[in-house]
């Protein structure tokens, strides 16, 4: 079960982080009021250090965008300050590989079947295409 926090400690929380946020960006309250669409004077009162008063969604999402920060990490729902798709993009990595010969052999046969119908569907796929464990698990039975 999920602990409740306290709309005073989150809404402290909050103020903190978008203060961090709005000093580690370089953006003046001005521009981050441009970029949010709200007048300065609404930045000015999240960032007071009193009250339990939190911005809605929308000013919450577009502050972080603007900030370049997840909206969850500034409400207290994330301990990183990135965004899951940087934190997404940075554990994953695609490396090229070479092609194998049984690509070369399936490029042949679509490169021979070029402008014929394809009268039927196979059943199964051709052996050379099938796993270790596929063929042991289909012939098996049969051996």
């Amino acid at each position: 079960m999920l602990n409740k926090t306290d709309k005073r400690a989150r809404a402290a929380l909050f103020r903190t982080r978008l203060a961090q946020a709005l000093e580690h960006s370089g953006m003046s309250r001005s521009a981050l009021s441009r970029a949010v669409g709200v007048d300065r004077s609404t930045i000015s009162q999240l960032l007071k250090g009193q009250g339990t008063r939190l911005p809605n969604a929308q000013v919450v999402g577009e502050c972080a965008a603007a900030l370049g920060v997840s909206a969850d990490w500034l409400l207290g729902l994330a301990e990183h300050p990135e965004m899951a798709v940087d934190l997404l993009a940075s554990a994953m990595s695609i490396t090229p590989a070479s092609r194998a010969l049984v690509d070369a052999e399936i490029f042949n046969w679509h490169q021979e079947a070029a402008g014929y119908k394809i009268r039927h569907v196979p059943a199964t796929l051709p052996d050379m295409l099938k796993t270790p464990d596929l063929l042991a698990w289909e012939y098996e039975p049969q051996l």
